[in-house]
C-alpha cells in the first residue's frame, strides 16, 4: 500500500523523504533463513515446489506484466508472510529493478547472476554495458531453483551470506566455462525434472533459456502432469566412461598446464569425445 500524506513526511518522522510511504506487510524471515533452518532444501519436494511457485510468479509479475527486471533475484530477496496461517514467499528489494531494454544497475550479487553479466564483468564494462531482460532473472531463478533442490541448500558457487558474491575463479567458470561446469553441479539435484528445469533456465544462451515466466510455471516440476513436456528427458548430465585420470606435468607452469588439460578433458567429455 502506499499513502499521500497533506504535509512532508519529515515532519512525522526525521527518517523520511517526500509526501509518500510505502507500507509493506511484516514478513516473518527471509528465504535464507528457511534454507538454513528448515531441513527442506533438497528434501522436502512440496514445500520447494509452494516456495518456487511464489518465486515465480512474482519474477512473472515484474517480467511479463510490468516489463520490468527485478534485477537481484537471490534468497535473501525473498521474504514470507504468513496470513490466516498461510505462508507466501514474497520480493523484496527492488533497487535494483530496471525497465526492459534499459541499462541494467550497476549493484549485482555475482553469486546470482547470469552469464552474460559475468563475462562483462570479466571484461570490466560492468553490468551497465547491457540491456535488461527477462534472461537475467530468468537465469538467477535457476540458480535459486538449485539451491532449493541441492541438499542443504548449498548454492552453485561458494559466496558470503552478507551480499552473495563469489570469488574470481567461480567467475571465470560463470563466464567461460559454464557449459562444462553446470552438468557436474546439477548433479546435485535428486529430481529428473527439477535438473531439466535447471537444465533450462541456466541455459547459457538467453534465447535457450524459457521464453517467459508464465511457462516455467507450466514446466512439470511445478505444475505436475505434462502440460509442457520435459525439455531435456534424456538428459544424465556429465558421466565419464573412464575411471578418474591422472596428469602429470613436469615443468614450471605445472599447475597452469594442469588447468588446460582438466578443461579441455571435460569439454571433450561434455561434446561426447574421448581421448
Amino acid at each position: 500500500n502506499h499513502y499521500e500524506l497533506d504535509e512532508d513526511a519529515s515532519l512525522i518522522d526525521p527518517r523520511l523523504r517526500g509526501k509518500y510511504v510505502l507500507v509493506m506487510e511484516k514478513a516473518e524471515r527471509d528465504m535464507t533463513d528457511s534454507l538454513a533452518h528448515d531441513g527442506v532444501a533438497g528434501r522436502d519436494r512440496e514445500s520447494i515446489v509452494r516456495m518456487l511457485h511464489d518465486v515465480i510468479s512474482a519474477l512473472l509479475y515484474f517480467n511479463d506484466q510490468l516489463s520490468h527486471v527485478h534485477g537481484d533475484v537471490k534468497p535473501r530477496n525473498f521474504v514470507e508472510t504468513i496470513s490466516n496461517g498461510k505462508s507466501r514467499w514474497k520480493a523484496i528489494d527492488l533497487d535494483a529493478a530496471v525497465a526492459h531494454n534499459s541499462q541494467l544497475s550497476s549493484k549485482c550479487s555475482t553469486g546470482f547472476i547470469s552469464t552474460e553479466i559475468a563475462r562483462a564483468l570479466l571484461h570490466q564494462d560492468g553490468p551497465e554495458s547491457i540491456a535488461a531482460a527477462a534472461g537475467h532473472d530468468m537465469f538467477a531463478a535457476g540458480m535459486l531453483l538449485f539451491q532449493l533442490c541441492s541438499e542443504d541448500g548449498s548454492s552453485l558457487f561458494f559466496c558470503n551470506q552478507a551480499d552473495n558474491l563469489v570469488e574470481h575463479d567461480n567467475l571465470i567458470d560463470l563466464a567461460t566455462r559454464w557449459n562444462v561446469v553446470k552438468h557436474k553441479k546439477l548433479l546435485r539435484v535428486p529430481w529428473a525434472d527439477a535438473r531439466d528445469l535447471c537444465l533450462w533456465m541456466l541455459q547459457d544462451e538467453p534465447m535457450n533459456r524459457p521464453p517467459n515466466f508464465a511457462t516455467v510455471l507450466q514446466h512439470p516440476f511445478l505444475a505436475g502432469g505434462d502440460a509442457i513436456p520435459l525439455r531435456f528427458p534424456s538428459y544424465r548430465g556429465l558421466t565419464l566412461p573412464h575411471g578418474q585420470l591422472y596428469h602429470f606435468f613436469l615443468s614450471h607452469n605445472q599447475k597452469e598446464a594442469g588447468d588446460v588439460a582438466h578443461t579441455l578433458f571435460e569439454t571433450l567429455a561434455a561434446m561426447g569425445l574421448y581421448i
